[in-house]
C-alpha cells in the first residue's frame, strides 16, 4: 500500500488523505462493486506514470518513450472509466481522457509545451467535446 500512498500523497493536501483514499480502494475486493474499477485505476496509473518517469533512466534523451508510457495510461484510465470493453479508439479515448479529467490550467500547460509539425501549439481538445465529468 505503501508505493499507491507515496504515488498519489502529492495529489492531496496531506500524506493522511493519500493514506484514506488509497486504504478506501485497497478495502474493495468484490470485482462486482461499483468502485472496484477505480481500485484498478489506481494501480494501473501509479504502474504507467512511474514506468514513464523510471525509462529516463533506461533511455536518456528518449522523451517520446515517456509520453508513450503517459498516453497509454491516459488510453487506459479514459476507458476503464466509460466501461469501453472494445478494441481501438485510442485517440478518442485520449482526448476523452484530456476533456474530461484534466483541469484546465493543467490542460492549458500541457497544450503550450507541445506543438505540431507546423509550430503551432498542439490542441488536447477537438471542437466537438463532451462536457466534463465529475469523478466521485
Amino acid at each position: 500500500m505503501e508505493k499507491w500512498v507515496t504515488f498519489y500523497e502529492q495529489s492531496f493536501s496531506n500524506r493522511r488523505a493519500a493514506e484514506v483514499f488509497v486504504e478506501e480502494l485497497e478495502g474493495i475486493d468484490d470485482p462486482t462493486m461499483p468502485r472496484h474499477r477505480a481500485k484498478i485505476m489506481m494501480h494501473q496509473a501509479q504502474r504507467l506514470i512511474s514506468l514513464a518517469d523510471d525509462i529516463i533512466q533506461v533511455r536518456e534523451g528518449r522523451e517520446s518513450l515517456q509520453l508513450l508510457f503517459v498516453l497509454i495510461c491516459a488510453e487506459n484510465i479514459s476507458k476503464l472509466f466509460h466501461n469501453f470493453n472494445g478494441e481501438g479508439q485510442s485517440r478518442a479515448y485520449i482526448r476523452r481522457f484530456f476533456s474530461e479529467f484534466i483541469a484546465e490550467t493543467d490542460r492549458e500547460k500541457l497544450e503550450s509545451s507541445f506543438f505540431t509539425h507546423n509550430a503551432t501549439p498542439l490542441n488536447l481538445i477537438p471542437l466537438h467535446t463532451t462536457p466534463r465529468v465529475r469523478v466521485k
